[in-house]
């Protein structure tokens, strides 16, 4: 890792962790610049900005910024949270049981739930209550967040498994179930029929003045887990956000002997032991995780490493990956020429919006996919030399996946 990494990883385990400005190595000449952009990539900048203002000396109008920045992401979350908290009372007077998945239940294990970011509002409903909650919302002012096609083409497939709506400009995520992911069929069912026993024993969390109906502990660190390997599987690219939630539901919820005693068995049930310990691991390694916890010691290093890497190579949602590789990595992921032309047509209908329109079009939307890709490739230098790299990199994901047991 580099200087500017290595100040990154400082600077969030004092936030995190509450250290004091003595604990804190920043080397000379830091450029905060930087930071911030690296920060805003990893959709990790509200950690740990009130840590940086109180006990950073830097120049005054850097220092003014992050009081903005403080300010802001403060006023966002509350935004976000009041507006979670009229639709659980929306969906509850109406007798259509929720829970809140990532956002909040994630938040709740932070020392200050406003340091996480969060852009949307994502929940789960039961599949029989999809389309009604979907229709209360729409209902009470919920715009669609698309198109009107788009929407009803997520409602009515069963596949597709959210539908987006939006209210004040904010985004919320209607879920029957979580993705699709790299695990399998067989995998996502099993997560698919744990969440649905899930709903019937909702616990209540809390974060500040706010409550909000959530899955109990163990189900909320499996879908906190399954968030991960959601990014990993769809190559959206997995950020310290992601890391850093598993790192703070660890630190707050599976201690040695909880592990033992009911986690682990719990998680090898659904693959995902390997990818517990390496994300704990690298939380230890880099980021000040407790060192009590040693339950994680079994990953290797090795993986760890190579999987931090990915981490800051590519960012939240691999802000920080070239746009133009999309198409090799759709590549990568399909196993023969029919996957590949179901993944491209999937994807044609997402962004070809006179398809959706018009069903004589649909059949055609694997072309018009495959021409986006192709003109974004052709656009780059080198394409073909740029195509073989970017299909190496994948080979190379490809062997980290295997190493999660994955």
């Amino acid at each position: 890792m580099n200087n500017l990494q290595t100040t990154i990883f400082n600077l969030i385990d004092a936030a995190l962790h509450q250290k004091t400005d003595a604990e804190v190595t920043l080397p000379k000449n830091t450029d905060w610049n930087e930071i911030y952009e690296e920060l805003s990539n990893q959709s990790v900048i509200g950690i740990p900005l009130e840590y940086m203002v109180n006990n950073i000396d830097a120049p005054k109008e850097i220092t003014d910024h992050w009081k903005v920045m403080v300010y802001s992401q403060v006023a966002q979350w509350t935004k976000l949270m009041e507006a979670q908290t009229k639709l659980i009372k929306l969906l509850q007077d109406n007798d259509i049981p929720v829970a809140i998945i990532k956002g909040a239940a994630a938040a709740m294990n932070y020392p200050k739930a406003e340091y996480r970011s969060m852009g949307d509002i994502d929940f789960v409903v039961n599949d029989k209550d999809y389309k009604k909650a979907f229709e209360l919302m729409r209902a009470n002012g919920y715009d669609f967040a698309a198109d009107e096609a788009k929407a009803e083409r997520h409602l009515e497939e069963e596949k597709f498994y959210h539908v987006e709506l939006k209210k004040g400009g904010i985004l919320f995520e209607l879920h029957r179930r979580m993705s699709p992911t790299a695990q399998g069929e067989d995998i996502d069912q099993m997560v698919e029929d744990r969440m649905k026993e899930g709903l019937n024993h909702i616990e209540t969390g809390k974060v500040g003045e706010y409550e909000f109906p959530m899955f109990e502990k163990k189900l909320n660190g499996l879908i906190i887990l399954r968030h991960i390997i959601q990014h990993l599987s769809d190559a959206k690219g997995v950020g310290l956000r992601h890391v850093i939630d598993w790192m703070v539901f660890v630190e707050e919820n599976v201690d040695d002997d909880f592990w033992q005693s009911e986690f682990a068995d719990y998680l090898d049930e659904v693959h995902l032991t390997e990818t517990a310990a390496v994300f704990a691991k690298i939380g230890k390694m880099y980021l000040g995780m407790d060192k009590s916890i040693t339950w994680c010691d079994f990953a290797e290093d090795e993986t760890c490493v190579a999987w931090m890497e990915q981490v800051m190579e590519g960012g939240n949602f691999g802000k920080k990956t070239n746009k133009t590789t999309e198409g090799a990595r759709v590549m990568y992921k399909n196993k023969n020429l029919f996957t590949l032309i179901g993944s491209l047509q999937e994807l044609g209908l997402e962004h070809w919006e006179p398809a959706r329109k018009h069903k004589v079009l649909r059949p055609f939307a694997w072309a018009y996919q495959a021409g986006r890709y192709a003109r974004k490739g052709l656009g780059r230098k080198a394409p073909i030399k740029s195509l073989k790299q970017d299909m190496e990199k994948g080979k190379y994901k490809k062997e980290l996946l295997d190493k999660l047991n994955i």
